[in-house]
């Protein structure tokens, strides 16, 4: 097992070393995209969480709240006087 670890762990290293040449990137330069990357991944789920807050908290203040009676409604015809 530890053969074929080893193996796979060789493997992975020389695929690495030829993405690397052949995309020309340091790896100063993969660090940080790796880092925006990250960063930009925790600033979308903190949105999303944000979002979803916000729609149940619409859905609740729905539940809550009485609706109006029909004729207590804005109407969005102009009127004709």
């Amino acid at each position: 097992a530890a053969l074929v670890l080893s193996f796979l762990v060789a493997q992975q290293f020389r695929t690495e070393q030829e993405v690397r040449r052949s995309l020309r990137v340091t790896s100063p330069q993969i660090a940080e995209l790796a880092y925006r990357m990250q960063h930009a991944e925790r600033i979308r789920a903190d949105l999303e969480a944000e979002v979803a807050f916000l729609r149940r908290r619409r859905v609740a203040g729905r539940m809550y709240r009485a609706r109006p009676a029909a004729s207590a409604r804005p109407s969005i015809m102009p009127s004709r006087e």
